[in-house]
């Protein structure tokens, strides 16, 4: 783990939580995902400390992620299954960690907003109304 500031490692921690946000989690319970403390885990997205490569691996792994777009932001953030619309592929992700959460005995790691704006998508999924 490398420590200082600069506008690169800003960037990177942008990027961590925008990954962060799109599994409907809070720092704390993405940080525990990966064995973190939540302190080392917000230093990381403020672009204070860089994280390992081995950690961004697991990332890219567990969260679906493109390694490029960790890395650089040049690629999407997450690839599209042929034929998914981008839309069909984050609703379905944040269903999954729900139903992780929910089959291990746990409350929904989202915060009341998060879940509200969860259940609007999958209302205007299932009526119809996104395509």
């Amino acid at each position: 783990m490398h420590s200082s500031s600069s506008p690169e490692l800003e960037r990177l921690g942008e990027r961590l939580k925008a990954v962060r946000e799109s599994e409907g989690l809070g720092q704390a319970d993405f940080a525990a995902r990966f064995g973190l403390r939540r302190e080392l885990y917000g230093f990381f997205e403020r672009g204070v400390s860089e994280p390992g490569a081995e950690l961004l691996m697991k990332i890219s792994a567990e969260c679906g992620v493109s390694g490029d777009f960790l890395l650089s932001g040049r690629e999407p953030m997450r690839q599209a299954q042929k034929g998914a619309l981008p839309f069909d592929q984050a609703v379905m992700q944040k269903c999954s960690v729900l139903a992780r959460h929910v089959a291990a005995g746990q409350n929904p790691p989202l915060a009341p907003q998060a879940e509200a704006q969860l259940a609007s998508e999958l209302y205007e999924f299932f009526m119809g109304k996104r395509q």
